[in-house]
């Protein structure tokens, strides 16, 4: 049986940082690494995929940049909306 399929609204918000464009940049492209659909947007990303695929996205942005910022990672999880995936 396939793992449900969830969607994500994912925005990352830099507070303390040397350079946001950098923090910003480097979480976009761990979502672009990430093997799952995305929409990258003005004031967020969209996610579709596995459930464990989308929260495993979360942690992994979390523990990548928790090492050097301070930060808001605001997500937004539905089981309803977007949760087709394209083919």
């Amino acid at each position: 049986m396939d793992e449900k399929v969830i969607s994500a609204e994912v925005s990352f918000i830099p507070i303390e940082t040397n350079n946001y464009f950098e923090d910003v940049n480097e979480v976009l492209q761990i979502i672009k690494n990430a093997g799952i659909q995305y929409e990258i947007n003005s004031f967020s990303t969209i996610v579709f995929g596995e459930k464990t695929k989308v929260f495993g996205l979360l942690r992994t942005i979390f523990d990548a940049m928790d090492v050097n910022s301070k930060f808001i990672l605001v997500a937004k999880i539905s089981n309803t909306c977007g949760c087709k995936i394209k083919n």
